[in-house]
């Protein structure tokens, strides 16, 4: 059975993991950061294994199976047993929701966003963290039905300056 158990000095209070989309308003970074424990258990007969996260601020709905943790400027997934599956890294793109802005997984894939030659550039990791698409658009939407928008700049040589000695080249904006 997976719990999610919330510590508050001496009290224990214990929740299904998939009830924590009623605690993603609450930001322990306001209310009570240094008050508040997430540990994710779940329980094998016998024995039990036990994972502690600790200054988490940020709990988001679950969405595709994965729940968005943020920890300082980071985000990171759990799967449904409450296992860390994509550690904490800081080049998520988030996507602006109602109240706050976090980011998620459709059809599979999450933007990511990387700064290359002074350029950010896009692309799309895997529900295991994998990347799936290098960063490579200058702008990508995320995925729906299979399909995104991307923006891509392509480059042509059409010629040589001999006497700059440089490739003419053209660059289009591909969409």
């Amino acid at each position: 059975m997976i719990k999610l158990a919330v510590l508050k000095i001496e009290e224990y209070h214990f929740i299904k993991l998939q009830q924590v989309i009623t605690l993603y308003s609450y930001k322990t970074i306001d209310i009570m950061k240094n008050l508040l424990i997430f540990i994710i258990c779940f329980n094998i007969q016998s024995f039990g294994f036990a994972q502690i996260l600790t200054d988490i601020d940020e709990v988001t709905p679950l969405n595709e199976n994965l729940v968005a943790i943020k920890k300082g400027n980071q985000w990171g997934f759990l799967n449904e047993e409450g296992l860390l599956v994509i550690d904490f890294r800081d080049d998520f793109v988030l996507d602006k929701a109602k109240t706050n802005s976090y980011p998620f997984f459709k059809d599979g894939r999450c933007l990511i966003r990387k700064l290359i030659n002074d350029k950010y550039l896009y692309g799309y990791i895997d529900t295991k963290g994998n990347e799936v698409i290098t960063p490579q658009y200058l702008n990508a939407s995320n995925f729906n039905n299979g399909y995104a928008i991307i923006i891509k700049i392509s480059k042509e040589v059409i010629g040589y300056n001999q006497v700059f000695r440089k490739d003419l080249t053209i660059f289009k904006l591909d969409e």
